[in-house]
């Protein structure tokens, strides 16, 4: 999991602004110093944002930010490994594929993987109510929750 936080942090000053796109990445003793981790875990945290086109590496050149990095790519991957996941689910669940247990499996099943669910229900009757899907999405803080599963109602389906 370390090579994770070093994705994040790596991530994080990019996003800030703190490395700028294009430029070089400093050497991988230097990082792994400044990280305080071994230089073959910082060669897999770089391998991992190599295979994900944030970064790319040329033999005696070191590394380099990729030049057409976008700030929204950039958040979906930091949310990746920030281990967040949402599931959103229709209260009452009246949809005949799914009930409260499965809510609970998948939640049980995502901590067990070291994802950390946040499970919000929305209101999912025919009458208008103040938690709907959009309001419970937009209750997710921007960036820290990458999957988002939504278990809709049966009777919506039908509806729309």
């Amino acid at each position: 999991m370390e090579q994770e936080a070093i994705c994040r942090e790596l991530l994080r000053k990019i996003i800030d602004g703190e490395i700028l796109p294009g430029s070089p990445l400093a050497p991988e003793e230097e990082l792994a110093r400044g990280f305080g981790v071994s230089r073959m875990k910082l060669h897999r945290a770089l391998d991992i944002l190599r295979e994900n086109g944030v970064i790319f590496s040329r033999p005696r050149r070191g590394s380099r930010l990729a030049a057409d990095l976008s700030v929204p790519m950039l958040q979906r991957l930091r949310a990746f490994f920030l281990r967040g996941v949402a599931i959103l689910h229709a209260s009452p669940p009246d949809n005949i594929r799914w009930n409260m247990r499965t809510v609970d499996l998948l939640g049980k099943e995502l901590t067990l993987r070291g994802f950390r669910p946040k499970i919000l229900a929305f209101e999912s009757g025919r009458r208008p109510a103040p938690c709907t899907l959009a309001a419970r999405a937009a209750e997710l803080p921007a960036g820290e929750y990458g999957p988002v599963f939504i278990l809709p109602s049966f009777s919506r389906q039908n509806r729309s």
